[in-house]
Parts: C-alpha cells; structure tokens; sequence
C-alpha cells in the first residue's frame, strides 16, 4: 500500500505542484496556478486530467470524485470545467485584459464627477468601452468551443457512449481510422458552413451591444 501511495502521489501531487510553481513562482507570483495553463499547450492540460482520472484497477472504481468520465450526464460538464481552467490566462484573458488598460480614464473620471458610483461606471463606461474585446472573444470562444478536440480525444476518447464524440472527433475517426476521406472532406465543409453561419449571425447582431469609440451610431 505504501508504494501505491508513493505511485500516486509521484503520478497526482508532484505533476500538481510543478503547475502550481510554473512561471515565476508561487513565491513571487501567487496566482500562478491560475495563469499556468495558458502557457502550457492545449495536449498538457488534458493529459493531466486523464492521469487523475485513470481508475483503481484494483477496486474497479475512480478514485475520490473522479468518476466523471463514468457518467454520461457529467461527462461534458467535467470538460467544461476542464476547458474553463485551461483558458485562465491563455490569450483571451490577456486580450481583455488589454482591453480593460485601453478604457480611457477620464471617461471614468468625467463619471465620477458627475456623481456616478462603481456600479454606474462599469455598466456605462468600462462595459461599453470593452464590448469590443468582448465581442472578439465570444466569436473566438465559440469557433474553438464548437472544434474542440484535444480535450475529449485524450481525457474520454468520445466515451462514455459517445457523450464527449464531438464533431472533431467524428471527422478523425472517419478521416484517419476508418480512411473515408470523402465522407471525412464533407463533413468538414459541412462544419465549416455552421461556423460561418453561426459567426455571421454574431456579426449581424454584434451592432445591438458592440459599442465603437467614434463610430457614428
């Protein structure tokens, strides 16, 4: 039992704390474990997850909470979760943060003159000033939602009974398993027409709460 529990703490903890030391140090840098999957590539993370998920052959069973992948009904919500903490201080997080810097301080200033609280200069000027960086995350956050790949391929595999099969993964199986590239190509355009309708359409009512600095409304 001791050397189980060494195995599995070399496989669980230790890979745990080198996430959490990443970057410039848990020390010097406390938030550290929250912006370290950003800078690590998008197979690390699942993999991480996959060896936390592995289950007790002895017992039949997950350890702990870990039976997710079991359930069909948390299955994706685990992914979600999962993608959720791998997308903290990735590119997005740092293009709104960009976004945040370029809001204009005497618009908020100008607010606070006026008599206006916190609440009020958020929802009136930061809001407003970043809803383009908004907007371009949602349209980002969208396309890569609905491709997603590498998560349910390492951590699930598609399973269990096909809860996490995405359309990605649909697309590999047919392309570079069972080798029908006609089927493989169809799908893909197919797959590409959606993303284009659904970005369109994103396009098309982004005027409704996308707020331009200059541009005549």
């Amino acid at each position: 039992m001791r050397l189980i529990a060494c195995f599995q703490f070399r496989r669980l903890v230790l890979p745990g704390l080198f996430l959490l030391l990443a970057g410039r140090g848990w020390a010097e840098e406390p938030f550290a474990f929250a912006r370290t999957p950003g800078k690590l590539p998008k197979t690390v993370v699942p993999m991480e997850y996959s060896v936390m998920l592995v289950p007790d052959l002895e017992r039949g069973t997950f350890r702990g909470t870990m039976r997710v992948t079991l359930d069909v009904r948390a299955a994706v919500p685990a992914l979600v979760l999962m993608g959720l903490w791998a997308s903290v201080g990735g590119s997005r997080m740092i293009i709104l943060l960009a976004g945040l810097q370029d809001v204009p301080k005497e618009l908020l200033e100008a607010a606070e003159m006026d008599g206006a609280n916190s609440w009020t200069k958020f929802w009136k000027v930061t809001l407003p000033m970043v809803s383009p960086t908004l907007f371009f995350n949602l349209v980002l956050g969208i396309i890569f939602a609905l491709r997603t790949f590498e998560t349910a391929f390492i951590t699930t595999n598609g399973g269990p009974a096909r809860a996490t099969w995405f359309i990605s993964l649909h697309i590999y199986q047919s392309a570079f398993v069972t080798f029908d590239m006609g089927y493989a190509s169809a799908l893909s355009w197919l797959f590409m027409l959606i993303l284009f309708v659904i970005t369109y359409s994103q396009f098309k009512l982004s005027g409704q709460w996308v707020f331009y600095p200059g541009e005549k409304q």
